[in-house]
């Protein structure tokens, strides 16, 4: 994209942060309830030195699943957001190209879980490093076909699937706890259960959704090198955004107990929440972003950025007042240790709400792909070496205030960078919120809402 963009928005407004459809965003809350109960049942059995033999395997799992990964999720929804490929033939490539690179990443995890030192996974076992490994296929595939199921605006489908999967991994590991046999190791059996199930329902449902509108394309060697070389020009820059927490988790744990890495683990899962709705809020835009115009688009996500850190802010501020108490009862007071490394990654996440949106845009329109890799790269390197600066002294709560501060730098870059390349001004995104923005009305509208509910249920009951 070149030059400055001035356009104006179009009158009937596309739908905005606020107007989310409550189906997508109560799937995905739904698949975070299982998660967290899973979290919460994992962290019982296993105690904070087990968690951290369970969590460190699945760490380099991550690490492995971001690197082989390609960014090819954004690659092929940038062909498909520019009108280069169709849905069809996006849909048979991108299969066959997550599928080779998920099992290329296993295969590094495991020989990497391998070479490493114990402190950097907790004395696993090849066993438990084998099962972590086996993780990483599934989670490709997942990035690849989730990403195409939200950009055709299949929102319903994405939640539904994800949501069975989650649900399913609960049942597994509820039964294992309820036997008493639940060991890092079933744990980890069970992480690789929910992550195939993910997968294969996201491939059913876009491969049932490619074919209620034509037939389903065959893999194309030519559409593939497009892909990897797309993929490759903006892998630095995502690969870098997501190295960020794992980056985190490994100089804990080389930099404090197996204790601590407990810890810390819980402080993520955690602030996942907020992560996960921030996800979803910017990915029910990504369809918005695909079918209008450049400038409309443009447009539309400045205003939903905005929107989106509204929510985002009211959530953490109610999360910040329950933590404690739900960490204490949920967990027990042994964790209580994750509250305050926990409220700083709530605050980061908050802020970096209105940059996902902004991002998604910039991959699929901008022509300067290198300039995105460069600020997500610097946000990482100044995270990390925040953390090798505060987490010998600060401990856990170190290494959140470095990605809090790391988290800040990186989002009014990409927001400043967004402003620059459209012409849409963007200053005001984390102004003092007025009662008159949607996302506000819609915030104290649901609250008088519970609240008259709860007085009706108080005063039936009395």
């Amino acid at each position: 994209m070149t030059g400055r963009l001035h356009p104006p928005a179009k009158p009937e407004a596309i739908e905005g942060a606020a107007t989310v459809g409550p189906g997508l965003l109560g799937l995905r809350l739904l698949q975070y309830v299982f998660i967290f109960i899973g979290s919460i049942v994992v962290a019982r059995a296993l105690g904070p030195t087990g968690r951290a033999e369970y969590i460190l395997p699945l760490n380099i799992a991550g690490l492995a699943a971001l690197l082989f990964g390609l960014s090819l999720e954004n690659a092929v929804g940038r062909l498909l957001g520019r009108g280069e490929a169709t849905l069809q033939d996006l849909t048979a490539t991108g299969m066959g190209l997550a599928l080779v690179a998920g099992v290329a990443g296993g295969a590094a995890a495991f020989l990497v879980g391998i070479a490493a030192g114990d402190e950097l996974i907790a004395n696993a076992s090849r066993e438990n490093l084998l099962l972590a490994a086996a993780v990483v296929p599934a989670l490709v595939v997942t990035q690849v076909n989730g990403g195409l199921l939200l950009r055709v605006g299949a929102l319903r489908e994405y939640g539904t699937t994800t949501a069975f999967a989650a649900a399913a991994q609960l049942v597994a590991v509820t039964a294992l706890y309820a036997t008493g046999g639940l060991t890092v190791t079933r744990a980890l059996a069970v992480t690789l259960l929910g992550s195939v199930v993910g997968a294969l329902a996201l491939t059913g449902a876009l491969t049932a959704h490619v074919r209620a509108r034509g037939t389903l394309g065959r893999p194309s060697i030519g559409l593939a090198a497009r892909a990897l070389r797309i993929g490759l020009g903006l892998h630095p820059g995502m690969l870098t955004l997501g190295l960020n927490v794992r980056l985190d988790l490994i100089v804990v744990s080389a930099l404090t107990s197996d204790h601590a890495t407990g810890l810390y683990s819980v402080a993520l899962t955690l602030s996942d929440a907020a992560v996960l709705a921030s996800l979803t809020v910017a990915q029910s835009a990504l369809h918005v972003q695909v079918r209008e115009a450049t400038a409309e688009a443009a447009t539309y996500t400045a205003g939903f950025a905005r929107e989106a850190y509204l929510m985002a802010l009211a959530s953490t501020v109610v999360a910040s007042a329950a933590l404690y108490p739900l960490i204490a009862l949920a967990y027990g007071s042994e964790w209580t240790g994750a509250v305050l490394p926990c409220i700083l990654l709530l605050v980061a996440v908050t802020l970096a709400t209105a940059e996902s949106p902004v991002r998604f845009f910039l991959i699929q329109e901008s022509h300067s792909p290198a300039v995105i890799s460069a600020l997500a790269l610097g946000g990482v390197a100044l995270n990390l070496a925040l953390n090798l600066a505060l987490v010998p002294t600060l401990g856990i709560t170190g290494a959140a205030l470095g990605s809090l501060i790391a988290y800040s730098a990186y989002t009014f870059a990409m927001l400043w960078h967004f402003e620059r390349v459209t012409g849409v001004k963007v200053r005001g995104v984390f102004a003092p919120p007025s009662r008159t923005e949607p996302a506000v009305v819609l915030l104290l509208t649901r609250l008088r809402m519970l609240r008259m509910r709860l007085a009706n249920r108080l005063g039936s009951a009395t």
